[in-house]
């Protein structure tokens, strides 16, 4: 875990996941920083999954990023990195270590996770 969002190899390939897919979308700031947009597609489609998105204008970013320190590479953060932290454990597609911050893709979620978003775990 990286705060209340996934990290690791499992974030990164969510990440890529959803950008694949269309689903998140980089777009540029003024100051050339990479930040990220859901798109209506993929608000419906990750509703369609199960994913519990919050409403639009809360009081946190629904979409950004954070940089993997293992992976080097960015994974999502925000309300939506959250959401589908929470997604994947309350299916218990990934559970949590006894000590630290690490997680565990269970059988049930490797399977699942490559079948519903292509994410080899």
């Amino acid at each position: 875990m990286c705060y209340d969002h996934l990290g690791g190899r499992l974030a990164v390939g969510l990440h890529d996941a959803l950008l694949e897919r269309g689903a998140v979308v980089a777009r540029e700031g003024l100051s050339g920083e990479v930040g990220y947009e859901l798109t209506s597609a993929g608000r419906l489609w990750l509703e369609e999954l199960g994913v519990g998105l919050p409403e639009r204008g809360g009081r946190r970013p629904l979409v950004r990023h954070c940089v993997d320190w293992s992976e080097r590479r960015h994974h999502l953060a925000g309300a939506l990195g959250a959401a589908l932290a929470r997604w994947t454990l309350d299916r218990r597609w990934t559970i949590r270590a006894t000590a630290g911050r690490a997680v565990v893709v269970t059988d049930e979620g490797r399977h699942a996770l490559r079948e519903r978003l292509g994410v080899d775990a």
